[in-house]
């Protein structure tokens, strides 16, 4: 069975089933060596194993410094904030 024909299967026996459940087991399948021939493996080898694994919580690290204000002579506050996606996330584009 291809992941398309069990995405399907799950959608028609459980519409309501969640799309992110599903979106996942299509990022975690298995593309490299055999199983990347889509003619033959589709999108690859599901791994149920990772496609189950917990998702490591994105990181974003928040600073904040004082910058001189030449003008009024009163610092201003600068914050910068930078954030990394989960290892494995899905880029958004």
């Amino acid at each position: 069975m291809t992941h398309q024909q069990l995405i399907d299967t799950i959608q028609t026996y459980h519409p309501d089933a969640n799309t992110d459940l599903l979106a996942r087991l299509l990022e975690t399948a298995n593309r490299s060596g055999r199983y990347a021939d889509a003619k033959v493996y589709g999108r690859g080898l599901m791994d149920l194993a990772a496609a189950t694994a917990p998702i490591p919580p994105a990181k974003a690290a928040i600073g904040s410094t004082l910058i001189p204000n030449t003008t009024s002579g009163t610092p201003v506050r600068s914050t910068i904030v930078a954030a990394s996606p989960a290892p494995d996330a899905t880029p958004i584009r």
